[in-house]
C-alpha cells in the first residue's frame, strides 16, 4: 500500500533525476567545451645554417622551434637562397621538421636543380591539402634538421642555407583544460551524493 507520503516523495524523486541530468548536461556543455587557440604563424631565420650529411647525422644542424600552444601544423612555407658546393647538388638540400611524438614531414625547396651553384627559392606546402598536418602539443618543441639526401663530402659541408626564412602556419587545435574537466568531475559528484541524500531522505520517510 502506497502512503500519501510516498505518492508525493515518488514524483519528487523522479524530478530529482531529471533536474541532475539536466545539470550534468549543462555542466559538459560549460566546462568541457573546447578552448579555442588563435592560428598563429612562426618564422624562423636560416641564415648561414650548413648543411652536412644524410639524415641523423650528428654533424647536421638543428633548429628547436618553441610552441605555446596546442595547435596542428597545416602549412610549411620558405623564401631562401641556397648554395651547393661543388660535387654536391641544390636538389639534396632537404629539411625535416617533425614533433616531440615523430610525426613529421621532410622537403627540399630545390627539388629539381640538380646542379651546383646558387640559388634562391620561393614556395610552400599546404599539408592539410596532402593530409600531412599534425599536433602540437603547449610547451613543445618543433624539431628543424637540415641535411643532405646524398653525402658528397664526408664530414664536411655540402652546401649552406645562405639566408631567408622558413614559416610554419598553425591552426587551432581545441583541447579540454585540465581545470574544466576537473571541475566537471566535481559537479558531477555533488550532484551523485545529493541525489543519494534525497534517496535515502525518501526511504527514511517512507519507513
Amino acid at each position: 500500500m502506497v502512503t500519501a507520503r510516498e505518492a508525493c516523495s515518488q514524483p519528487r524523486r523522479r524530478l530529482t533525476v531529471r533536474g541532475a541530468g539536466i545539470a550534468l548536461i549543462g555542466a559538459w556543455l560549460l566546462l568541457a567545451a573546447p578552448t579555442v587557440a588563435q592560428a598563429t604563424t612562426i618564422t624562423i631565420s636560416v641564415f648561414e645554417v650548413e648543411s652536412f650529411d644524410e639524415a641523423g647525422s650528428s654533424l647536421n644542424a638543428i633548429l628547436w622551434v618553441p610552441v605555446e600552444l596546442d595547435q596542428t601544423l597545416v602549412s610549411v612555407s620558405w623564401n631562401v637562397s641556397l648554395e651547393a658546393f661543388e660535387p654536391s647538388w641544390l636538389s639534396e638540400m632537404s629539411v625535416t621538421i617533425s614533433n616531440e611524438a615523430g610525426d613529421q614531414i621532410s622537403f627540399a625547396p630545390a627539388v629539381l636543380n640538380e646542379f651546383s651553384g646558387s640559388e634562391s627559392y620561393i614556395g610552400g606546402i599546404n599539408l592539410d591539402a596532402v593530409g600531412l598536418s599534425f599536433g602540437v602539443r603547449s610547451g613543445s618543441l618543433l624539431r628543424v634538421e637540415f641535411w643532405e639526401s646524398f653525402d658528397d663530402s664526408q664530414n664536411q659541408a655540402d652546401g649552406r642555407w645562405k639566408s631567408g626564412a622558413l614559416q610554419f602556419t598553425f591552426s587551432a587545435s581545441p583541447i579540454p583544460e585540465p581545470t574544466a574537466l576537473a571541475t566537471l568531475a566535481l559537479g558531477i559528484a555533488m550532484i551523485w551524493l545529493k541525489f543519494r541524500r534525497r534517496e535515502n531522505q525518501t526511504t527514511q520517510d517512507g519507513v
